[in-house]
């Protein structure tokens, strides 16, 4: 009798595995959508007149690249850009940028949501004087960093001592860009 409990018992808890498995597997793109935390981000901030994000649910992305995840952004039903979460190599970490493109193709915005460059010097990549640096700039091509005073749009001024952090984040708004420009430019 106690084996036939303990094999009903298997056998249920295998039946539950499976489901358990199942349902994550189908709601895994809202898993992950949900576990980017916006309580520290300022939406209206990065992307103004936007109230509302919802994930890109028809946009397959592939694992170990760059773009971690997309979001729409919406006040209330008209589409105002996009939010794309992306992750580069800085000096000394994984840098996680979440880039803000409007409905007209320019950068409204960048946040740096994770990382650990060198106290003092890279981690000034997180900083408002430097993340404000991407607000108006064209997502029409690739960014670069420059040393000086930036002259053509597509320019970034360096963060003295922090090259390559700052690169980073260059890098990543980069991918953001490049999907941006294959994969969601002209869909809205």
């Amino acid at each position: 009798m106690n084996i036939r409990w303990g094999l009903q018992l298997l056998i249920l808890l295998v039946i539950f595995s499976i489901v358990t498995g199942a349902v994550y597997k189908t709601l895994e793109d809202r898993i992950l959508a949900n576990s980017m935390d916006f309580d520290d981000i300022d939406i209206p901030n990065l992307l103004p007149g936007a109230s509302s994000i919802s994930p890109t649910e028809d946009i397959e992305l592939i694992e170990d690249e760059p773009v971690e995840t997309i979001y729409e952004a919406y006040d209330e039903d008209i589409f105002k850009g996009y939010i794309i979460k992306v992750e580069s190599q800085g000096y000394s970490s994984i840098i996680t940028t979440v880039v803000a493109i409007d409905n007209e193709g320019g950068i409204s915005g960048i946040d740096v949501l994770d990382q650990n460059e060198t106290e003092g010097l890279g981690d000034k990549i997180a900083n408002d004087e430097y993340t404000d640096r991407f607000r108006g700039k064209t997502a029409a091509s690739p960014l670069n960093l420059v040393e000086d005073e930036t002259i053509a749009d597509d320019e970034i001024q360096n963060i003295t001592g922090a090259t390559k952090s700052a690169q980073g984040v260059i890098t990543g708004v980069n991918y953001a860009i490049e999907f941006y420009n294959s994969q969601l430019k002209g869909r809205k």
